[in-house]
């Protein structure tokens, strides 16, 4: 995942948040979403950020690894997503927010990972503008 990819700025964090198209859970992970038409600058497609609570897991090397699995499970499964995204001239910011206390398992995350691009690619289709 490439730093434009990542949601980073402030502003758009509070835009996600605070305008957000929608929010779903898809175990063990919370997304919320933000879908628009695309703007004039060199905006990504597709923006995530990836959020493990220090509430959730204690120890830094614990939500470190979790935050890698999530990465990693997404950077192999976005490719239909983006390209769909693209076509339609779309950006999509969303944020992925674990939900469990237990250390997930990387079948865990990248079965969490593919619902959650599948309902986003749903949530595109019907997308209008």
């Amino acid at each position: 995942m490439t730093k434009p990819e990542r949601l980073y700025l402030r502003d758009d964090i509070r835009c996600l948040f605070e305008k957000s198209s929608g929010s779903f859970i898809a175990y063990p992970l919370r997304v919320v979403y933000r879908i628009a038409p695309k703007s004039e600058g060199k905006e990504p497609a597709l923006s995530v950020l990836i959020s493990v609570a220090k509430k959730r897991f204690k120890h830094a090397v614990d939500r470190n690894r979790v935050k890698r699995l999530i990465r990693e499970a997404y950077r192999v499964q976005k490719s239909p997503l983006y390209n769909e995204v693209e076509a339609k001239g779309l950006t999509i910011h969303f944020a992925l927010l674990m939900l469990d206390k237990e250390l997930p398992s990387f079948s865990q995350v990248t079965a969490a990972v593919q619902k959650t691009l599948r309902r986003l690619e749903r949530e595109v289709a019907r997308y209008e503008q």
